[in-house]
């Protein structure tokens, strides 16, 4: 088995690679390949779908790059605004809760990370985010079933007026 979409977006990002989309709606993998392992191969093939909606089109993404400097910065950019939309899918998913101030503070933490144009720096404020919004649903969840647990207990505990 692979990775999950966010553990194969660090993958990537560890190794330096990232993927582009091909006129050919394919998936090609950009950086050293040598460092594609098998696991990032299969989870590739796994959110084939996934990775192809995040990804633009060809014609949008084409652009002349004549010096690496600049390539490094794009390739950088590219693999942020990818985690970017990964994120913003999970978000949607796993906090429709959030309320428009601490989404403000999602927002703002996000690009600070961007500004420091380094992918794992994003990579890892994302993670961190994750972890801080599974332990909000976590706990809601947590504090959901106690307070039914105790309106059951009370009701049954009620003395009966007589």
């Amino acid at each position: 088995m692979g990775f999950a979409l966010s553990e194969l977006i660090q993958q990537l990002n560890n190794c330096g690679l990232t993927l582009r989309r091909t006129a050919a709606d394919q998936i090609e993998v950009v950086g050293d390949l040598s460092r594609v392992t098998d696991r990032i191969r299969q989870a590739i093939e796994e959110h084939r779908q996934t990775i192809l909606s995040c990804l633009p089109t060809s014609a949008s993404a084409e652009f002349v790059v004549p010096a690496a400097a600049p390539r490094a910065a794009a390739a950088a950019a590219n693999r942020i605004q990818f985690q970017f939309d990964a994120f913003g899918s999970w978000l949607g998913k796993h906090a429709a809760w959030a309320d428009p101030a601490y989404l403000e503070s999602i927002d703002r933490r996000l690009s600070e990370s961007a500004e420091t144009q380094r992918p794992h720096v994003v990579a890892a404020q994302i993670e961190s985010m994750r972890n801080e919004i599974e332990v909000i649903n976590w706990a809601s969840g947590t504090l959901t079933r106690k307070i039914e647990i105790e309106a059951k207990q009370s009701t049954r505990q009620a003395p009966k007026k007589g």
